[in-house]
């Protein structure tokens, strides 16, 4: 296998909208998937957009990866420093109605077997008390044109040893 080749790409797509209130990390519906390395040593590169809508709000994302059922772990996150949280990702927003493709490129290198599966997914929190909306904007009290739906996604990409 040539290193660097892309060996296989895989896809998830959220076409939905959806909120998160939490401030805790949940998932973010429709944002996980899987991949299963055909080569040994590979590297995977992971490509995220997500589109957010809030008001008045902070909010950050993690990305978690599990081998094989192992159990989910965060991976491409900021370094510890005192209470802080940490994540892939932190956003603030003060302006109303608006949604924000948010995107992060991250090649990773997991330690696995041929045959298992590699799982990536997002999760999300709040910061305060308001709401974090997926694919949508904050204001949506209209159903006319101008209140828009958007996709998110995530791309895994197979990257030869």
């Amino acid at each position: 296998v040539s290193a660097g080749k892309i060996l296989q790409v895989v896809q998830g797509v959220q076409t939905a909208d959806t909120s998160i209130t939490s401030t805790s990390l949940v998932d973010i519906p429709g944002m996980s998937q899987a991949i299963t390395p055909t080569a040994a040593s590979s590297k995977i590169l992971i490509n995220v957009n997500v589109a957010l809508g809030w008001n008045n709000n902070y909010a950050g994302i993690q990305i978690q990866r599990d081998i094989a059922g192992g159990g989910y772990a965060a991976i491409a996150q900021g370094d510890a420093d005192g209470s802080r949280s940490r994540g892939t990702f932190f956003f603030m927003m003060s302006e109303e109605d608006t949604v924000d493709i948010n995107s992060i490129t991250y090649l990773d290198s997991p330690s696995y077997s041929l045959t298992n599966a590699i799982t990536y997914k997002l999760q999300a929190a709040i910061t305060t008390g308001n709401t974090l909306y997926i694919n949508r904007g904050n204001s949506d009290d209209t159903n006319d044109a101008t209140r828009w739906r958007t996709i998110s996604n995530i791309v895994l990409m197979e990257v030869g040893a």
